[in-house]
């Protein structure tokens, strides 16, 4: 009997002693692209890398030498056979979970019935799941490190005892002597002498209201008309006239009006009937009108009488100086440039 109850107490140590070992534990990743693999093995496949200071939860219950077991972390992809999933739950009893699709590639882990899954994608016959904690692999000891938990803390050291401060004796110190009073002789100051004030001046007499005298309208001055100035009347012995052309010898310029200016004319050429005075010419320009309509003249010609002579009757355009004669309606045109407008008859 005795023997029986000392077996029962050490299985139950046994058992106590292996879940204190099996208290998963945080390791820190120590170098970059650092390979899980499906077995504690160079040898064995790769399923995933991490990375300088990621960490891994390790349960500790299966390690080696060199080696490392750890939950495979969410980093990597596993894969189940697809038609042990079903609404994102496993279907049967017990799915293999490997590290690639296909059984050629090991086992990392192994689901019981309803569990949930996060499905990634499928390929072929398999589908890619996310890591759940039923899932391990291994990694070298050589690139990890313990992340020390609460757990291994060392508890606070106690504070030492308090220590009662030793009673310090104080001499009494006698009071001081109170200093001499000083006695203050306080001036008399003579008793104030009344001073009469004088009476309140009599108000000043109130001043008239100043009064506003309003001087009467005036009548608005009548604007006296002031005659413009009369125009300046200057003789005509004071007028200084261009000298004639020599076929208007013996006649007087109009003084009043300019002369010897450019002008330009243009009419039908035709000669005067009868020529007024000593070497007026015989020709005339009338405006462009039917033949048979007695037209008015524009201008009397002087000059180029030959070409004149020749284009009686044509429309012409005639250029020169302008005269105007005194008791003559129409000008007289010292004629410089001919131009024929249409050929002669």
């Amino acid at each position: 009997m005795a023997s029986a109850r000392r077996i029962g107490l050490l299985v139950v140590l046994a058992l106590a002693s292996r879940s204190v070992t099996a208290a998963p534990r945080i390791l820190r990743v120590t170098g970059d692209r650092v390979c899980l693999r499906a077995r504690p093995s160079l040898e064995s496949e790769i399923v995933g890398q991490v990375m300088t200071g990621d960490l891994l939860t390790t349960p500790d219950d299966e390690t080696t030498e060199d080696w490392v077991r750890v939950v495979a972390p969410p980093s990597v992809d596993l894969w189940v056979y697809s038609e042990l999933i079903r609404d994102g739950r496993i279907t049967v009893n017990k799915a293999q979970v490997r590290g690639g699709p296909g059984l050629q590639f090991q086992r990392v882990g192994e689901l019981i019935r309803d569990t949930p899954v996060v499905t990634r994608g499928a390929l072929g016959d398999w589908t890619r799941i996310a890591p759940t904690s039923e899932c391990y692999l291994w990694i070298s000891r050589e690139f990890t490190t313990s992340v020390p938990s609460a757990a291994d803390a060392p508890p606070p050291d106690a504070p030492p005892p308090a220590v009662e401060p030793e009673p310090i004796t104080v001499a009494a110190v006698p009071p001081p002597a109170p200093a001499p009073v000083e006695e203050v002789v306080t001036p008399s100051v003579p008793p104030a002498v009344p001073v009469a004030l004088p009476d309140e001046p009599a108000p000043a007499p109130a001043l008239p209201e100043p009064r506003v005298v309003v001087p009467p309208p005036q009548a608005p001055a009548t604007p006296v008309p002031v005659a413009p100035p009369a125009p300046a009347v200057i003789p005509p012995s004071a007028i200084t006239l261009p000298g004639l052309p020599p076929q208007l010898a013996g006649y007087t310029p109009d003084a009043r009006r300019p002369q010897n200016r450019q002008v330009r004319f243009s009419g039908r050429l035709e000669r005067i009937p009868y020529a007024k005075g000593p070497g007026y010419s015989g020709y005339q320009l009338v405006a462009n009108t039917p033949r048979h309509v007695c037209s008015e003249p524009v201008c009397r010609l002087i000059g180029l009488e030959g070409q004149l002579k020749a284009l009686v009757g044509c429309q012409v355009e005639v250029q020169g100086a302008v005269w105007h004669l005194a008791g003559e309606p129409v000008p007289v045109l010292d004629v410089r440039r001919l131009l024929t407008l249409e050929p002669p008859p």
